[in-house]
């Protein structure tokens, strides 16, 4: 009972070791992947919401059916079949960053992605400046 768990888990290991070692080189081939324009968006408040246009574009080696997704959205944004390359004109609005990913035939596998940064300008609030002869 003992060794096959510990061939199960090495197993497994090995596995997850190639799987994340094929998703690294695939997402650093040059000239594949997920591109937006712009890549950020900069707020002058906490609250403040980004809304601005994204233009999406992804390439891929094979092939196939690909969707594209905002992570953690069950819904795909757009599917495109027996393509290799894709285009999306996307009207974001966001308060947070986002992460776009391309998967392969909707499945859970996540091709390639792509992190919408949000940076927002907080103000520091100064501290009032007391008199130094001032107890209170």
């Amino acid at each position: 009972m003992g060794i096959h768990r510990t061939v199960s888990v090495i197993t497994t290991v090995l596995l997850l070791f190639l799987l994340s070692s094929t998703f690294t080189l695939a997402s650093t081939i040059p000239g594949y992947g997920i591109t937006l324009s712009p890549q950020s968006c900069f707020v002058f408040s906490e609250s403040e919401q980004c809304e601005r246009p994204v233009e999406i574009h992804w390439k891929a080696e094979i092939e196939g059916n690909y969707c594209l997704f905002i992570s953690g959205q069950l819904d795909a944004l757009k599917c495109w079949f027996k393509t290799k390359q894709g285009s999306l004109h996307y009207l974001l609005a966001t308060s947070e960053d986002i992460n776009f990913e391309l998967r392969q035939n909707s499945k859970e596998i996540v091709i390639f992605s792509n992190n919408f940064k949000l940076y927002k300008q907080i103000k520091k609030r100064k501290k009032k400046r007391r008199n130094p002869w001032s107890f209170y």
